[in-house]
């Protein structure tokens, strides 16, 4: 007996749709476990045998014995972190967290808090990289757009100027740790 799929009703469809989506999602999701589970730091092992063939393996158990002193050792590197001396887009989005109002405590991951809201730069958030400019404009049009979707207790002008504020207070730290002790600060010109 042979049972016959319509294969063209919006039920069906809908459910190839969603069955696809997460087909889609749990190999994006293998494929991340497995990214993560590879080793950070490798040892890469080079030999030539008998006939002249080059060999590459990363367990020393797998190099024969005799090309085991000649095998050429190659080390993976991890590439250091970047230096930053200004403002990170982490300490940023504490700042903007903590002025709208929306983290209630220090345990709360700030840019978790603003994701939910919809206030990211077009980039994502890499708490780890230096502010721009670029990721400050891109934010303080995201508050905007967040307090006009209501997701925000503040207006529109308010919550760009609360990330424009948090802006100006990061920059100005900057300016304070790296002016020398020896120069003094220029004072503005007396008006008469």
């Amino acid at each position: 007996m042979r049972i016959a799929w319509p294969f063209r009703t919006p039920y069906n469809l809908i459910m190839l749709r969603v069955a696809h989506a997460l087909t889609v999602r749990s190999t994006a999701a293998i494929a991340i476990v497995l990214a993560l589970a590879l080793p950070l730091h490798a040892e890469i092992y080079r030999w030539i045998d008998d006939a002249g063939t080059v060999h590459l393996d990363d367990d020393v158990a797998r190099v024969p014995e005799a090309q085991r002193n000649s095998a050429l050792v190659f080390k993976t590197k991890i590439a250091p972190a970047p230096d930053v001396s200004g403002p990170t887009q982490g300490a940023f989005a504490g700042g903007v967290t903590r002025e709208l109002g929306l983290q209630t405590s220090d345990t709360q991951d700030p840019v978790s808090i603003l994701q939910v809201v919809g206030i990211y730069p077009a980039a994502g958030w890499n708490p780890q990289a230096a502010l721009s400019t670029a990721v400050v404009q891109e934010v303080a049009n995201a508050a905007r757009a967040a307090a006009r979707a209501r997701r925000l207790r503040q207006s529109e002008f308010n919550a760009e100027a609360a990330v424009l504020h948090v802006s100006a207070d990061s920059a100005s730290a900057v300016r304070r740790r790296s002016r020398s002790p020896s120069r003094r600060p220029r004072r503005p010109p007396r008006r008469p």
